[in-house]
């Protein structure tokens, strides 16, 4: 059958057209159902044997298909590899990584993959064998630590790099935690389980190793002697990190190791067991020494024996969650604090981006209490129902983002200026999405009578939310009446509409704008990554974004898009201008700020 099969002839014809060539052109055997029980978790249904000859040395591998394949990858095996892990690429079942997961497939060319996977597999054996990749083993690392470890797992809230230093540890029923100190490592166990005593979260000593570079398999320590190997080659801070290690009397001694990699850092952490009562090594302090005085290097002798755990670490520290160590913002973003007034349904995924983009302090402020009514386009839930909004949203905050700080004002922000001014005058930004020209107009005349001693991102939908803006105000630019009308409207709408968009609710006095969740999602995108831009200097006050919905979303809700938006925006669904100064304008004057 020729090679160049596709989809139409089925999978059953391709795997046919795959055997004949694998039977015919390299001597291949068909595998038992028997025989596929090895790989039983890969879902295989058919497979051959072949021997191939590499470095003078015949291989025997296993090349199968799974259900979905010509759609999935082929998996070659090495049938009788060496012990696990002694050749990079080289699985715990023998499995080659042949292909990695950002490789795509051409599955009208069912052939031509098994070929080329059979082909990728003799260079991995072959470069494995002559000693050419062991690079591969410490650039990626993980993949084989890993699966060589047992016991609790460990998170990592350490800051990813040197020195070698003594650091903090608490261990949990499941899992534990690694920190920097007893403080910050309660402080984020505190927010993750939501508990307002962090002292109650008892803490222990433990160390942190700081190598060179990534541990080869043939390094991993497995007592305390390979343990002090380690130290040794560490930097200059290990062997007296080794020694206070070495010294601490407890049932078991957690110890981080950590190195640089070619795009950030990896983790790994052992844990040494001390010898227990009635061991032979239980005297950990050996004759003629003080307590606390004996020499590491005896100490490592009498804890020669000793076997080691070796543990995996998921790092949670903020440089991996936001961004796996190749976001260059963070540095900025972690120092910086934003206030956020109003946390309504724009307001509230507002707060949510700027968690997740690594804001370090969010300071929360709003005194309405969340109802039923809002959770159908806002960040909290049912749970959340009674409780304040600010309250409960920085509480929610602090539980998933457990690294951050969020505090919160259940008040109106005129009650917060009257009493700590400071939270105002002493941030990075403040960030109002109140949409209540009587409050954002009263906090426009404030800001301006102190001379804005902070920028102010005012954020607002129009009507349905099929559209969005949000200005930067600050020194040097037009103040936020500028450009607006005297009831607060933006004097260009993006979409205009014939009839009132207010819908009335069964109470006295009360109305609401009908959109949802995914609408007013865009208005808050775009507000955060203003936000984003200006804490990294890329955006500077005076500038206006401004973002339309689809014409479905617009003609959804019974609008039509303005003749001066189409000019200025080009079509498309978003544009950029200033913010000017307006010569009549009642606050300013004219005059700007």
């Amino acid at each position: 059958m020729a090679e160049g099969t596709t989809l139409s002839l089925g999978r059953a014809a391709a795997i046919e057209t795959i055997g004949e060539w694998l039977t015919g052109e390299l001597r291949a055997k068909p595998l038992s159902a028997s025989e596929l029980i090895r790989w039983s978790n890969r879902d295989l249904v058919c497979g051959w044997w072949l021997s191939d000859k590499v470095l003078d040395r015949t291989i025997s591998l296993s090349v199968m298909l799974d259900a979905r394949f010509p759609r999935s990858q082929p998996i070659v095996a090495w049938a009788d590899p060496p012990a696990f892990p002694s050749i990079p690429h080289v699985e715990e079942d023998g499995v080659l990584c042949t292909l990695t997961e950002m490789d795509e497939l051409d599955p009208t060319q069912p052939l031509g993959i098994v070929k080329n996977v059979i082909a990728r597999a003799g260079t991995i054996i072959a470069d494995g064998l002559g000693g050419k990749n062991q690079g591969d083993f410490q650039s990626e690392f993980l993949s084989y630590w890993n699966p060589t470890t047992i016991g609790q797992d460990v998170f990592s809230i350490l800051d990813p790099s040197g020195p070698s230093r003594k650091v903090a540890i608490w261990r949990g029923k499941e899992w534990s935690v690694l920190g920097e100190n007893s403080t910050s490592l309660q402080t984020w166990l505190s927010n993750r389980f939501r508990k307002k005593d962090a002292k109650s979260f008892r803490t222990e000593p433990a160390f942190l190793l700081w190598l060179n570079a990534p541990l080869l398999p043939s390094q991993y320590p497995s007592t305390a002697s390979d343990l002090e190997a380690l130290a040794k080659s560490g930097d200059e801070n290990a062997p007296s990190v080794f020694g206070q290690c070495i010294r601490q009397e407890a049932r078991a001694v957690a110890v981080a190791i950590g190195a640089p990699v070619d795009q950030g850092t990896c983790f790994a952490a052992i844990e040494l067991a001390q010898p227990r009562s009635g061991h032979r090594n239980a005297d950990a302090t050996p004759k003629g020494f003080r307590k606390g005085k004996a020499p590491p290097e005896l100490l490592a002798k009498r804890h020669a024996s000793d076997q080691l755990k070796r543990q995996r670490v998921y790092r949670a520290d903020p440089f991996w969650i936001h961004g796996r160590d190749a976001n260059e913002d963070l540095i900025t973003l972690i120092s910086s604090k934003v206030v956020l007034i109003g946390c309504g349904s724009l307001g509230s995924p507002v707060a949510r981006f700027l968690a997740q983009a690594g804001v370090g302090h969010l300071h929360l402020v709003d005194g309405e209490q969340m109802e039923l009514a809002n959770v159908g386009r806002h960040a909290l839930g049912v749970d959340a129902v009674g409780q304040r909004k600010s309250t409960a949203l920085a509480t929610r905050l602090s539980s998933e983002f457990p690294h951050a700080k969020f505090t919160s004002s259940s008040e109106r922000w005129q009650r917060l200026v009257r009493d700590k001014p400071e939270m105002l005058t002493r941030t990075d930004l403040i960030v109002s999405t109140i949409g209540s020209w009587g409050h954002e107009g009263e906090l426009n005349e404030w800001l301006t009578s102190q001379s804005w001693p902070s920028p102010c991102l005012f954020a607002w939908s129009e009507p349905n939310a099929v559209a969005g803006h949000a200005v930067l105000i600050g020194k040097e630019s037009g103040c936020f009446a500028c450009g607006l009308n005297q009831f607060g409207e933006y004097l260009s709408p993006i979409i205009e509409f014939s009839k009132p968009t207010l819908r009335p609710t069964p109470a006295c006095g009360g109305f609401f704008q009908p959109y949802g969740a995914s609408g007013i999602s865009a208005i808050a995108g775009m507000t955060a990554e203003m936000s984003i831009g200006y804490l990294c200097e890329r955006i500077d006050v005076g500038q206006h974004h401004m973002a339309a919905a689809s014409d479905d979303a617009v003609n959804a809700a019974a609008g039509s898009v303005s003749e001066k938006w189409l000019s200025l925006s080009g079509g498309k669904s978003f544009a950029a201008t200033n913010w000017a100064a307006r010569s009549d304008c009642a606050i300013c004057g004219g005059r700007g700020l």
